[in-house]
């Protein structure tokens, strides 16, 4: 038997538009292989008269939020409100949730501030929120952490999450370009936004600290107390001191869960050993490590932006609404220690 699942967007930017594209390019596939036949019913737009490359005929478009939200016959709300603003994001996000809506969401510096009350909202619904586009790009993080180390404690994390100041470090190493020529040459290839100060600032990386804090390591972090360390100083001479040291600098994070409970954090620029698996990943890549108590390290690699590789695990996260019902864990609330200089090998 055929079952229908509603579907409204809150944004089509250009995430919102790819995954609707990839909606529309699977429909049969879908019907065929499970069962489960999609159809996008309401799109909330700041513009309903924007032209658009993907096909929104049929489909009602809106300005207003609740037109998705209150919608009686919208199932899952997908969440690409981008430049809407967090207070919006999150207003608009736990109104879906009130309504009895699934939510998929992509709003990591929302669920930084407000995760454990959407999270809260969701269970209390008797709903599903996913996360995966909030961190990672194209590799499933979140979903994995959801799943994983179920008979141990993750004791620390680290990696590199942001594919803007991957993209300028590599540029800057690779091809001697001062910070400003990288930060340009990021623009162009569409891995920075206009105001990319989050990004080569730390704190897009912090978001996604809060975020995988949360998943993997069960802890609730206020991403006020992290104190990322920013690029924008960094120069030729910090690029060529690594180099004759036989490192490359990388934007990473760094958590570590210490004996006391309070979490150790650095996020920031760091020079690291050439022969490190880090030290590999270049452009708008991203590689994370989990450390598990029994598990040792694994690693998640994989686009860490891009609209094709996020749109397709937005793609993944409607099909698990579907088909895998989750419960998150109640988190612990953890206070931070930031390092200043971070004194380990990766």
């Amino acid at each position: 038997m055929m079952r229908k699942i509603k579907i409204g967007f809150l944004g089509l930017g250009v995430i919102g538009s790819k995954l609707l594209n990839i909606i529309q390019e699977n429909k049969e596939k879908t019907k065929e292989a499970f069962g489960i036949e999609f159809e996008v019913v309401v799109i909330m737009v700041q513009d309903v008269l924007k032209k658009r490359d993907v096909n929104t005929e049929g489909i009602k478009m809106t300005t207003e939020a609740n037109d998705v939200v209150k919608e009686s016959d919208v199932d899952i709300c997908i969440e690409c409100m981008g430049g809407d603003g967090v207070e919006k994001t999150r207003e608009t996000v736990l109104l879906a949730l009130q309504n009895h809506k699934h939510v998929i969401m992509s709003s990591k510096k929302c669920l930084a501030m407000y995760g454990d009350e959407i999270i809260q909202m969701a269970q209390e619904n008797g709903v599903q929120i996913r996360v995966e586009a909030s961190v990672g790009g194209g590799i499933p993080i979140c979903r994995s952490l959801m799943h994983m180390s179920k008979g141990e404690t993750i004791i620390k994390l680290f990696g590199i999450v942001n594919a803007t100041s991957n993209y300028i470090l590599t540029s800057m190493s690779k091809n001697h370009a001062s910070y400003e020529e990288a930060l340009l040459g990021a623009k162009v290839n569409g891995y920075a936004e206009n105001d990319s100060s989050e990004d080569v600032d730390g704190w897009d990386a912090a978001y996604k600290l809060c975020i995988l804090s949360r998943l993997c390591m069960n802890l609730s972090i206020r991403y006020q107390e992290l104190r990322p360390i920013s690029l924008r100083n960094k120069n030729a001479v910090d690029i060529d001191k690594a180099e004759q040291e036989g490192k490359i600098v990388k934007q990473i994070i760094y958590a570590y869960k210490n004996n006391t409970g309070k979490l150790e954090c650095y996020i920031g620029p760091y020079a690291i050993r050439k022969d490190s698996h880090l030290a590999m990943v270049s452009d708008n890549n991203n590689m994370i490590f989990i450390e598990g108590e029994y598990s040792g390290k694994r690693a998640f690699y994989g686009e860490g932006a891009g609209a094709n590789a996020t749109a397709s695990v937005m793609y993944d996260d409607l099909m698990d609404v579907i088909f895998a019902e989750y419960k998150y864990r109640n988190a612990v609330t953890s206070h931070i220690s930031n390092i200043d200089v971070l004194s380990i090998e990766l």
